[in-house]
């Protein structure tokens, strides 16, 4: 019977949840992905991955202008959808003969659609004691990016694998987002955790 050691195949499938770095833009992020693991060695191997996930805009309101005593507020909603693609090495610390501890570093490349509106009052003139205004929106433009991450996490051996760990990822290449005509550095940084199941063969 092949011992783990003889298994020189990974497939794993993984949940994650990323709290941003950027929380004046993002609020939160979730997604999920697919990783393929060669091990060269028993306990150093090269994985790649994709996946997609989902980061929601701080859609707070806020005053964005006032005029005489009349305040006129703005919002961001929607979301921006991220589907990565990255490539890594991971390095095991077996602990005992079930479970182990997997070490991993790594850089992806971030594939950005987004799907944020800006929304804003503007005023347009007076009428008697009253400010006319209309209201603007406007998408949101929000260009790729690039990050490195570093991780750990517990893996089990049931017959199939359960794991389960968190890091953090950075920027490597920032893109930028442009609303209402401004425009700002994008950053994808931030703590995550993670948790899925795997089959090595």
């Amino acid at each position: 019977t092949d011992t783990a050691a003889d298994k020189k195949m990974e497939i794993r499938a993984k949940g994650e949840y990323l709290k941003p770095k950027l929380d004046e833009w993002w609020d939160s992020a979730y997604g999920g992905g697919v990783q393929g693991i060669i091990w060269v060695q028993p306990n150093f191997g090269f994985g790649i991955e994709a996946g997609i996930q989902s980061w929601k805009v701080v859609d707070d309101v806020y005053v964005m202008q006032v005029v005489g005593n009349q305040r006129f507020y703005a919002q961001d909603k929607g979301n921006m959808n991220i589907f990565p693609i990255g490539a890594s090495a991971l390095f095991n610390i077996p602990l005992g003969d079930k479970a182990k501890i997997t070490l991993e570093g790594g850089i992806k490349y971030m594939f950005v659609q987004s799907d944020v509106e800006h929304i804003e009052e503007i005023p347009l003139g007076i009428s008697g004691n009253n400010i006319i205004y209309d209201t603007y929106k406007d998408d949101v433009d929000i260009d790729n990016g690039m990050v490195g991450f570093i991780g750990a996490d517990i893996d089990f051996d049931l017959g199939w694998r359960l794991f389960a760990g968190g890091g953090y990822q950075f920027d490597v290449m920032k893109g930028d987002i442009e609303s209402a005509g401004l425009k700002t550095e994008n950053e994808l940084a931030g703590a995550f955790v993670k948790g899925g199941i795997g089959l090595s063969f």
